[in-house]
């Protein structure tokens, strides 16, 4: 599949499958709101799975981070 790439107004980058009606209108949308088209993406892989592999790092630092929040909680909670 070939994705199309649009950046929107916050700077987030949507992965939009626009092979149909509504991912067409998807793009149209995001464009006519200051999204900005940054590109094009080949792949057999859905674009969730994309995404999480392309954030894979982030999330597991952001899930090594609520453990030791998780961990620091616990321990002011013992007193």
């Amino acid at each position: 599949m070939k994705y199309v790439l649009i950046k929107d107004d916050v700077g987030q980058i949507k992965i939009i499958d626009n092979t149909h009606y509504l991912g067409k209108k998807k793009v149209e949308s995001l464009i006519s709101e200051g999204g900005e088209l940054v590109g094009f993406l080949e792949s057999e892989l859905a674009p969730n799975i994309l995404l999480r592999g392309f954030n894979q790092k982030t999330n597991d630092i952001l899930e090594e981070r609520r453990e030791r929040i998780r961990l620091a909680i616990n321990e002011l909670n013992r007193d």
